[in-house]
């Protein structure tokens, strides 16, 4: 009887691990999934207001609803630049106080319907 009790423990044992590293595995994909899905989003908002007016990076938090340029504020941002979809206003200064962002031509033509 006592071995049937240790395998039964250590069958336990397995089974909770196996179950406990798909739900770990189940959650990790959420949360990549959810942070993926927000970067996305909030490079679409930036555009979205930028199609409006030049803005600076305090105005563009402020848009949207932040109380000032938090990371995703900062890596939206860099990702539009790296991409061409906005430009900096005085590009020769970029850490300028006075910095602002525009739309490009590329985004413009992404706004016609025109592919990227």
């Amino acid at each position: 009887m006592y071995l049937d009790d240790r395998t039964d423990k250590s069958f336990e044992m397995r089974l909770s691990t196996t179950l406990i590293g798909n739900r770990e595995s189940k959650v990790e994909s959420k949360v990549e999934s959810k942070v993926e899905s927000k970067v996305e989003s909030i490079e679409d908002r930036i555009l979205e207001l930028l199609r409006a007016q030049p803005m600076g990076k305090s105005d563009v938090a402020r848009a949207l609803r932040k109380k000032r340029p938090d990371g995703q504020v900062h890596t939206g941002i860099n990702a539009l630049l790296a991409n061409g979809f906005i430009e900096r206003t005085i590009p020769t200064k970029p850490n300028s106080r006075l910095q602002q962002y525009r739309l490009t031509q590329t985004a413009l033509g992404k706004k016609a319907g025109q592919p990227r």
